[in-house]
């Protein structure tokens, strides 16, 4: 994986929007995780929105937070817990990901510094081959 611009990222989910390519929503976002099939339908300056296979459900995602990152790759170079239940046929697909900012609860049993900052909050979106 290798950090990308906000707006080469900008570029591939807009290439992955107007192709209508399948996709798979993963991440991981403040104590939950999900994994969603379906295809990105829109995607501006200010966000994305991914839409399920079911068409009914839709999960739109802020691009212009700041402190967020982008990073581009194959999901095998994610780090194994974020890529947890990927197919192993779906490995080496196109991903961009989106590293949310940062955030860190006050602690007192901890102090963060800059060498033991907690991980980023990460959602990926894998282009998928066509449904048969």
């Amino acid at each position: 994986m290798r950090m990308v611009e906000r707006d080469d990222a900008f570029l591939i989910l807009r290439r992955l929007c107007e192709e209508e390519s399948r996709v798979l929503c993963k991440g991981r976002c403040w104590g939950w995780e999900f994994f969603l099939f379906g295809s990105i339908i829109e995607v501006t300056e200010e966000k994305v929105v991914f839409r399920c296979s079911d068409t009914k459900s839709v999960l739109a995602l802020r691009l212009n937070m700041e402190n967020t990152f982008f990073f581009y790759g194959e999901p095998r170079e994610a780090p194994g817990e974020i890529i947890e239940g990927v197919p192993e046929e779906d490995m080496m697909r196109a991903m961009v990901g989106i590293g949310l900012p940062l955030r860190i609860i006050p602690n007192t049993e901890n102090q963060y510094n800059e060498r033991n900052l907690p991980d980023r909050e990460k959602i990926l979106f894998i282009e998928l081959p066509p449904e048969n």
